[in-house]
């Protein structure tokens, strides 16, 4: 057995958690959380979709074809892919 106080730290621990406003410590975490989100977020750009969705239905004569469309809606099949890395970056 030890001599000193750290075998007691489960019951003596060196440090404690003061909060006064909980309300603002919930706010700044949000905010935190967010501003660090944004960094993983991208826009994506559905126009492909969107005009291959206007194309079909203002070109396409095939009814069963406008129908699935209109069903369906616009999809973009490349939206999901993961963007190319640069090769240059580091």
């Amino acid at each position: 057995m030890g001599s000193g106080l750290e075998e007691f730290s489960l019951y003596l621990p060196t440090s404690r958690l003061t909060i006064k406003d909980f309300d603002l410590l919930k706010q700044t975490i949000k905010v935190e959380l967010r501003e660090r989100f944004k960094s993983f977020v991208d826009k994506v750009d559905h126009s492909f979709g969107l005009d291959n969705y206007q194309y079909v239905l203002g070109n396409i004569n095939d009814e069963l074809i406008k129908d699935i469309y209109k069903k369906l809606g616009p999809f973009d099949h490349f939206v999901n892919e993961l963007p190319a890395e640069d090769e240059n970056a580091q």
